[in-house]
């Protein structure tokens, strides 16, 4: 490359799609949603089928109402489209919360039964949580008795740190 060449264009945000290909028939793998297990799956088509059980049983009792406002219905006929009604609407009823039921209730309740344990059994304990050790005592500055006064002279002495001792200026002498 020359040192006059201009730099190489950004990348190219657009990417096509993949070729669709069709999942071969025979040995396919049907995929559930994620978090979504078989069990969820059976509850939920179980609420399904109760749902639309529920829609007929409307549908017929729609029919019995509709069949007031025309000709008069026989009677036979009123109570058929009633009963078809509350039987249907019943048992859809029924269904629904059967599927939620197991949804919810049961099938989570099998769900953690069956949690296999990896050497058959039980697993480790818990780790028990953390104690903090208490803080240290704060660090207190050397305790300095009071000033001795020098045996010589009388007057008062320093403290020197260094040595740990009191020292007289006057007299050029540790007490």
């Amino acid at each position: 490359m020359s040192p006059d060449a201009p730099p190489p264009p950004p990348p190219s945000a657009y990417q096509p799609a993949p070729a669709y290909s069709p999942a071969p028939a025979s040995g396919s793998v049907v995929r559930l949603p994620a978090g979504m297990t078989l069990w969820d799956l059976i509850g939920f088509i179980i609420i399904l089928v109760g749902a639309i059980l529920i829609l007929v049983g409307f549908l017929l009792g729609e029919a019995a109402v509709a069949a007031l406002g025309s000709s008069p219905p026989s009677p036979s006929t009123y109570q058929n489209d009633l009963e078809g009604f509350f039987t249907w609407s019943g048992i859809g009823i029924f269904l629904v919360v059967l599927g939620w039921w197991l949804r919810v209730m049961l099938f989570p309740i099998i769900a953690a039964r069956k949690q296999p344990s990896s050497s058959g059994m039980a697993g480790p304990a818990p780790a028990a949580a953390p104690v903090m050790a208490p803080p240290p005592p704060p660090v207190a500055a050397p305790v300095v008795p009071a000033t001795p006064v020098c045996p010589k002279c009388g007057k008062p002495t320093t403290y020197i740190a260094q040595y740990s001792r009191y020292y007289c200026y006057t007299d050029a002498q540790y007490v």
